[in-house]
């Protein structure tokens, strides 16, 4: 059964959590990818104040040329907790790929302390809307992204916060 990661993306009013965290901390500099913006153009936004960025999402903003580069930053918020864990290290794959010898990604997952739930189903739930859902433990995000980046920083979370935020290189 196929399971549309898109039905997720939501449009914001206001600027997300973690693309607060890291514009207030002087993350975002250079030439940035937002990888999965889905409707966050206001994210995008936010950024292009203090950065050239480039949007990409599979869905909203089919731009394959924008994985041709590579990037100083690569954003990356929330999209691991919509695709199933095969799915998860492929997109992993792909930010290692676009991100500069000398830049980082910053990633954003949802944590177990942001109440997902519904049908269990592998390591997640199938949300009321259809679509797959997984809350990350800091350790469970780590062995996953060790997978292709060799440092993971976690910036801001804990097991139990309904967010973590990880930077790695």
């Amino acid at each position: 059964m196929l399971y549309n990661s898109a039905r997720t993306a939501i449009k914001r009013n206001r600027v997300s959590v973690p693309t607060r965290y890291f514009l207030s901390n002087s993350l975002i500099h250079g030439k940035v990818l937002h990888h999965g913006c889905g409707k966050a153009q206001i994210d995008t936004r936010a950024m292009q104040g203090v950065a050239d960025v480039v949007e990409y999402d599979p869905t909203f903003v089919p731009n394959e040329r924008a994985l041709e580069s590579t990037y100083d930053v690569v954003v990356c918020n929330y999209v691991l907790n919509v695709l199933l864990p095969l799915d998860a290290v492929n997109a992993i794959r792909v930010l290692r790929k676009v991100t500069s010898e000398k830049g980082y990604a910053l990633i954003a997952v949802r944590g177990k302390g942001d109440g997902i739930s519904g049908q269990p189903i592998e390591d997640g739930f199938i949300t009321k809307r259809g679509t797959f859902q997984r809350p990350f433990t800091i350790d469970i995000l780590k062995e996953y992204l060790y997978t292709f980046f060799e440092d993971v920083e976690i910036l801001s979370g804990t097991n139990k916060s309904s967010y973590i935020l990880a930077k790695v290189y």
